[in-house]
């Protein structure tokens, strides 16, 4: 009975034994490998969604490039432009960005910024911002084309310095980008009709759109009493 029970006794000893031993040595193994996902995680940037993007530049908005680029805090007012896009909010109603204030605002000093730095009229900016993409910033078509004024980033990235597609979420690089483009091309080109032309991507559409931004354009114009 007794050598039989320290027979037990023993299997049982050996048996938490090595139950202990394997605890440790997957304990080890977790710990290298969380190591091993540690160092491979440094070299792996961050992926900053769309909507990351845009949440960071109301808070840029609203913080720093309005104060510092305009000299205005906390008075942010509409232009005839953008009341008249808010108005339109309900007619379209499958972008919900048009009925946000701070979005209009963003657009509205980005596109002040951009046409006074590449000195082409405000309004048409907004043209090519309505025709492209109807104001919506997450806008991308089937040939690579981003954002509100849709950059096809494939061709533009090194001209413009892009490292990223996201990076033309971004609505103040995107119009800042997309003015600088729609400026090479007014410089290449001996009219504006070409230069809208030249924008779209020449084909057989292309005067097609160049006509509806000019009209676009005007209307922009009508609005502002230009």
């Amino acid at each position: 009975m007794w050598k039989e029970t320290s027979y037990l006794e023993l299997l049982l000893l050996l048996a938490v034994i090595l139950l202990l031993a394997t605890l440790v040595y997957n304990g080890h193994l977790t710990t290298q490998h969380n190591r091993h996902l540690q160092k491979q995680s440094s070299h792996i940037p961050i992926v900053r969604t769309k909507e990351v993007v845009i949440l960071e530049h109301y808070t840029y908005l609203q913080s720093e490039f309005i104060p510092n680029a305009f000299g205005v805090k906390n008075n942010y007012t509409l232009s005839p432009i953008s009341q008249f896009l808010f108005s339109k909010s309900k007619v379209w109603k499958s972008n919900p960005f048009i009925m946000d204030p701070y979005f209009l605002i963003l657009v509205q000093y980005s596109v002040l910024e951009a046409a006074k730095k590449y000195g082409i009229d405000v309004e048409l900016v907004y043209a090519i911002i309505h025709k492209e993409s109807c104001f919506y910033p997450y806008d991308i078509s089937s040939k690579d084309c981003y954002g509100l004024m849709q950059i096809n980033y494939p061709i533009w990235k090194d001209v413009l310095g892009l490292s990223s597609e996201i990076e033309l979420f971004d609505i103040h690089k995107n119009i800042m980008c997309g003015t600088r483009i729609l400026n090479i091309y007014i410089k290449k080109n001996n009219s504006l009709v070409n230069a809208l032309q030249a924008y779209f991507g020449y084909s057989k559409y292309s005067y097609t759109y160049a006509k509806n931004v000019l009209a676009l354009y005007k209307m922009y114009k009508k609005i502002n009493n230009r």
